[in-house]
């Protein structure tokens, strides 16, 4: 019965392998995907990408659905606050992202606060104020869907009270002990 799991486990690994593959080279640049060499020299690179993800400490799981990167990001504790686990939804084709704290966001008056820096009207996520939004982008312009999500993953890891929304500033999420 171990050997079933351990076989379910790599078989679903393989097949997010090669759908993160797929991923990078369909938004890689259009010279990428018509030309058979810089394509088997995209996948190959995405492959590195890939395991990069897999084995990156700060990520605790990926998925992809709809040509979207789902990574969810274990506890965050910033200057001995604890903000939560994250989702990370990236949207490569539509280069956008979106942000979510699973475990504790701040409700506010009008919206809800994921982050210090991340702020939406619903419980559903938002982009993070961040200086690095148009690297993202770039990132993200040329297949490099590994760097984009590593700099949203440095981030979340980041946080002070300039800059931060009134109702979340550091000092509002729980104190770890």
């Amino acid at each position: 019965m171990a050997e079933e799991a351990n076989k379910a486990k790599q078989d679903a690994a393989k097949h997010l392998r090669e759908q993160f593959i797929e991923l990078c080279i369909m938004v890689s640049p259009p010279n990428v995907q018509h030309y058979e060499h810089l394509r088997v020299s995209r996948r190959e690179s995405a492959v590195e990408e890939f395991w990069r993800l897999m084995r990156h400490p700060k990520i605790k799981h990926m998925i992809i659905r709809d040509n979207c990167l789902y990574v969810q990001v274990p506890t965050v504790i910033i200057q001995g606050r604890m903000l939560g686990e994250f989702l990370i939804g990236v949207n490569p084709l539509e280069k956008t992202y979106q942000i979510k704290n699973l475990t504790c966001p701040l409700e506010g008056d009008s919206a809800y606060y994921h982050h210090p820096h991340i702020y939406s009207e619903t419980r559903d996520g938002g982009r993070i104020c961040m200086d690095q939004n148009v690297e993202w982008e770039i990132l993200v312009s040329v297949g490099h869907i590994a760097d984009a999500v590593l700099l949203l993953i440095d981030a979340l890891h980041q946080a002070d009270d300039a800059g931060a929304y009134p109702s979340a500033q550091l000092f509002n999420w729980p104190y770890v002990k």
